[in-house]
């Protein structure tokens, strides 16, 4: 056998227990390398801090805070996620006024249908643009609705 077969193949043998140890160890360098680190979720995935919670008795709206996070800083577009979460089924209509700036009026009023899981966006700021091309994300007793916003130029 040659010098380089023998190499690769001690190489590949080598390999073996070292991949098991670091799979073995995954949750020690996940701790390492991002937990401990900083390293977050970009607020695109989770949808920003969740800036109020109304509690209705049977079900809760989340609304989060506008998320307009680029790679390197904010973009001019954007949105805002609200979550609807109930222990039971959800009513089968839900009517939410959102005062997504803090301004004191409200900027947009949303109206979700949970049995047909639809959602009709009624916009009261230019800001408000339309529903996000998710539309209305469903999970059990849950439903998620992102709505985009476009910053105007100041």
């Amino acid at each position: 056998m040659s010098m380089k077969s023998t190499l690769g193949y001690t190489w590949a043998v080598m390999g073996i227990p070292i991949m098991l140890v670091l799979i073995m160890g995954m949750d020690f360098w996940m701790n390492i390398f991002f937990i401990d680190s900083g390293v977050k979720y970009s607020e695109r995935i989770t949808g920003g801090e969740v800036k109020t919670v109304r509690d209705y008795g049977d079900y809760s709206a989340q609304i989060h805070e506008p998320v307009f996070e680029g790679l390197f800083k904010d973009t001019k577009s954007g949105f805002v996620q609200l979550d609807w979460i109930s222990e039971k089924a959800l009513p089968g209509r839900i009517t939410e006024e959102v005062d997504y700036d803090g301004d004191g009026s409200v900027d947009f009023k949303l109206e979700l249908n949970t049995a047909e899981n639809t959602a009709q966006l009624f916009p009261y700021n230019s800001e408000v643009k339309a529903l996000s091309g998710e539309k209305v994300m469903v999970l059990e007793n849950q439903r998620t609705v992102r709505v985009n916003l476009e910053k105007e130029d100041t």
